[in-house]
């Protein structure tokens, strides 16, 4: 299953699957196929599932397959299904982007004898500060009153003996004087 989402007002598909350990083969190539079909969009995804392979000890290589042929990146690097005797990693985090995830982490079982794979989204929103900004309405301008202004202005004294820094600011705090005006 898929499920568009908006983080930030960028879409993102989010996949959610599930291979029972006695699956047929072929249920490979329709997981394939559904990765397939998310990758030929422009949406960046994160796939979300119980693949019941063990990506530690004995991966499938029909897995294996499909994560280089799409260029996946698994993120999951815990076990998720822990019994007395064994450790696996069988729930996992896919995803082509990895760089939209800022870590993962794998939580205790909640309903189930698999712990829960979880990921935290990148989700950072820039706020753009409030500023003042002054807007000049030209079809106002008083040419001959401004040329006048700008003319009574001894420039040589805003700029003679000071740095360069210095004569950019009062030519500046000069200048914008006089348009205000």
């Amino acid at each position: 299953m898929w499920v568009e989402t908006k983080i930030n007002q960028e879409s993102l598909l989010i996949g959610s699957f599930y291979r029972s350990p006695n699956s047929r083969a072929n249920y490979w190539e329709l997981i394939n196929d559904s990765i397939r079909k998310a990758n030929n969009t422009v949406l960046k995804f994160i796939i979300l599932g119980d693949f019941n392979t063990d990506v530690f000890n004995n991966p499938s290589q029909h897995l294996t397959d499909i994560l280089n042929q799409h260029q996946l990146y698994q993120l999951i690097n815990s076990p998720t299904r822990i019994t007395e005797t064994t450790s696996s990693c069988l729930d996992l985090i896919i995803t082509q982007s990895p760089q939209l995830v800022t870590r993962t982490e794998v939580l205790p079982a909640i309903c189930s004898d698999h712990s829960v794979p979880c990921a935290y989204v990148r989700n950072t929103v820039i706020k753009n500060k409030p500023f003042k900004r002054i807007i000049y309405n030209y079809s106002k301008l008083n040419v001959d009153k401004f040329c006048n202004l700008l003319r009574q202005v001894n420039w040589i004294n805003i700029i003679e003996n000071n740095t360069m820094d210095v004569s950019a600011i009062n030519f500046t705090d000069t200048f914008m004087t006089i348009a205000k005006q």
